[in-house]
């Protein structure tokens, strides 16, 4: 068979799941790379950014993990310069009538971004909405500072066992990681995965041919004790796949 080789990788986590799951990956390759004498320094080959609601993670990440907040302390949903009506008034002026087919009803919605959506997969991907051209920047300067490093992971590549002649290159890997089932990562990851694909072109052609997306089902909620009949779990998981398989 082919031989094996390294890629260089941008890790992408979306929601609460994503983020644990990228600070697992990020632990888990700092170990492996001491245990075969390359150090703890993971190479810049390799870049993570999580993408969630609130407006600091609510976990310690490492240094190396880019955190994007789609809410700042400020943020509110209604109100001047809300998250309601500055999405329906560039929905207006753009005719996007598929805004109104997924806007969760403004009256009596008062949601804590702080928090996080709360299960509102809708909320999560209003506020997303808004922050979609960082999140391009920040994937494209992510991407660029990946390719240029690609090429030490060669010996890194060695130590591993892995063939030294195959240098690492071309367009990096990216993998998203968001559950299906919450309100932020459910609500963001395809719109995240379109900005990939929108940014998949010059130095960058070929990224979306690279894109993996690992999407968790309900069940990885069941760990933290909650009832996946309770709450928004059922409906979101739903409509993200139906809109997968649309």
């Amino acid at each position: 068979g082919e031989a094996a080789s390294m890629r260089p990788v941008i890790f992408i986590g979306c929601g609460g799941s994503g983020m644990s799951t990228l600070r697992s990956i990020h632990d888990l390759l700092s170990v492996s790379l001491q245990d075969v004498g390359a150090g703890s320094k993971i190479p810049d080959a390799f870049q993570f950014m999580v993408i969630d609601v609130p407006n600091r993670p609510q976990v310690n990440l490492p240094e190396r993990i880019k955190y994007i907040p789609l809410a700042g302390p400020l943020t509110t949903w209604l109100g001047p310069g809300g998250v309601d009506p500055t999405l329906a008034r560039h929905a207006n002026k753009e005719r996007r009538e598929d805004y109104q087919e997924w806007r969760t009803d403004p009256v009596g919605l008062a949601p804590q971004f702080e928090e996080g959506a709360g299960q509102f997969r809708a909320l999560g991907r209003a506020v997303g909405t808004r922050e979609l051209s960082e999140i391009g920047a920040v994937f494209t300067r992510f991407a660029q500072v990946s390719i240029q490093n690609s090429s030490a992971l060669v010996p890194i590549a060695e130590k591993f066992g892995f063939d030294p002649t195959r240098e690492a290159v071309g367009a990096p890997m990216v993998i998203v990681i968001s559950s299906l089932g919450g309100g932020a990562g459910s609500g963001i990851f395809l719109d995240v995965c379109e900005v990939i694909r929108v940014k998949s072109q010059g130095a960058l052609a070929g990224l979306q041919q690279n894109l993996i997306s690992v999407l968790y089902d309900p069940s990885v909620f069941e760990r933290n004790g909650i009832s996946l009949q309770d709450g928004g779990i059922p409906g979101n998981s739903y409509a993200a796949v139906m809109e997968l398989v649309a």
